[in-house]
């Protein structure tokens, strides 16, 4: 960070491609931040388009249950909980579950995972939206057995899945072409 008051990331184009090559889950929600200060042409919309053929579930579940299983650790006497690490349960629990069932790049937002949700959930997580975006950092909630029970199984259930999934490696041929014309449009 630049500042207390700006995040700023600035793109290596090598780097980026590498890891897209790799499905590396920052390199996709980078791309779908609602922020962008600078963009030169419609870079970022070229290089979404090519990250679609470099998503591998595998890759990127193993990412969100790795946070999702690292936030649930902070559960405290099995339903107290910072109000601020159960999104940080709930939202990447979602885009695991979102790559294996709609076998592509994770939404960035929270709100178009909520369809996975079932319904009877839908409306305690708006609330708790609601709640988190005027609570203080470290307010803490009570989860509700129902939610605590999903939350567990998901976790136990993509787990599964996330076993049989194969890793897929792509070809690194449009990266390079794709690296090749940026470097003569912008080559002055």
């Amino acid at each position: 960070p630049e500042s207390e008051t700006m995040d700023i990331e600035g793109w290596d184009l090598t780097k980026v491609l590498r890891l897209m090559r790799k499905s590396n889950t920052t390199v996709f929600e980078w791309l779908q931040s609602p922020i962008c200060y600078s963009e030169k042409d419609n870079f970022r919309q070229e290089l979404w388009t090519l990250a679609q053929n470099y998503f591998c579930a595998k890759s990127n579940m193993h990412h969100y249950l790795g946070i999702a299983k690292g936030a649930m650790e902070t559960v405290i006497n099995e339903n107290t909980i910072k109000i601020k690490k159960l999104f940080y349960v709930l939202r990447p629990l979602l885009a695991a579950k979102w790559c294996f069932e709609k076998q592509g790049i994770a939404p960035m937002s929270i709100f178009p995972l909520l369809q996975l949700l079932p319904v009877h959930l839908r409306e305690d997580i708006s609330r708790l939206i609601a709640m988190k975006e005027t609570a203080s950092e470290g307010f803490v909630i009570s989860i509700e057995p129902v939610l605590l029970n999903y939350l567990k199984s998901e976790l136990q259930s993509c787990t599964d899945h996330v076993q049989q999934l194969e890793k897929v490696t792509a070809d690194s041929k449009p990266l390079n072409n794709f690296f090749k014309k940026i470097l003569q449009r912008y080559d002055y």
